[in-house]
């Protein structure tokens, strides 16, 4: 029988926690947050520049600018599948397994390798689905059509949606579920989750706002804060579905609501 979560409260224990961790472990933040930045690499360099040509279309013809967004956000894809997703696991895992014992970097290479072709099929699918959408999206700006824009705003909500399901990804990935099983129990999460889950979006993409102003935060502190939040969040929302219970390793019997799903 799960338990409730309180939203606030549980939202603003998790950012404590997290700041604290990236305190209290800075030269263990500083390595994480400098691999969180390479993965991330391309989309600070290629969501914006979208984002602008999307915003200032008198520069070039509308095709133009869709075809320009469509070649960025397609290597975003591969970038996302290849690198971003396998990386951002490993860092899940690397910061889960630090809680109980002491680690070498060796075993983070442990760790991408045995969840790096799970972690290329998830972050391939959701990039290309992300692209997708966006070009929606785009389409639906760019155009002067009722139905594009309906199919933009309807894709706006779904990958808004989808951002919300990417935030139980790593775990999900970590615990060894497969790709369906990722999807049935990200999209249950994100929705019987909706609040803290939001909260927690909008307040991740806040603080990476304001990072920018400040490039070092960024680069050197924001992955560890990311990772060590998501770490004790999937520890809170596993107490709400299982409160007697502790999390147990990825060889371990459960994950959040159900029996790991191997393949």
């Amino acid at each position: 029988m799960k338990r409730h979560l309180p939203v606030l409260p549980t939202f603003w224990d998790t950012f404590k926690q997290s700041f604290l961790q990236v305190y209290e472990r800075l030269g263990f933040s500083v390595v994480i947050s400098l691999i969180w930045f390479f993965a991330h690499l391309l989309v600070f360099l290629f969501i914006p520049t979208s984002l602008i040509q999307l915003l200032i279309p008198m520069v070039k013809p509308g095709a133009q600018v869709a075809n320009n967004i469509l070649a960025s956000m397609v290597l975003y894809s591969v970038w996302n599948g290849l690198v971003t997703a396998p990386l951002t696991t490993a860092l899940y895992g690397i910061v889960h397994e630090s809680d109980e014992t002491a680690l070498e970097i060796k075993d983070y290479f442990r760790i991408v390798r045995q969840h790096y072709w799970s972690s290329v099929k998830v972050g391939l699918v959701f990039g290309l689905i992300v692209t997708l959408l966006f070009l929606n999206i785009v389409n639906s700006v760019i155009g002067n059509n009722l139905l594009l824009t309906i199919l933009g705003n309807v894709s706006f909500f779904i990958l808004f949606f989808l951002l919300l399901m990417q935030f139980y990804f790593a775990p999900l990935i970590y615990y060894k579920n497969n790709l369906i099983s990722i999807a049935k129990k990200s999209f249950y999460l994100a929705g019987d989750n909706f609040g803290f889950t939001f909260v927690s979006l909008v307040m991740l993409f806040v603080l990476m706002a304001l990072s920018f102003g400040a490039l070092l935060p960024l680069v050197f502190a924001f992955g560890a804060f990311i990772t060590f939040y998501i770490n004790i969040a999937y520890e809170a929302i596993y107490k709400k579905y299982h409160p007697e219970a502790e999390i147990e390793d990825e060889d371990g019997k459960e994950d959040l609501i159900g029996e790991n799903d191997n393949g």
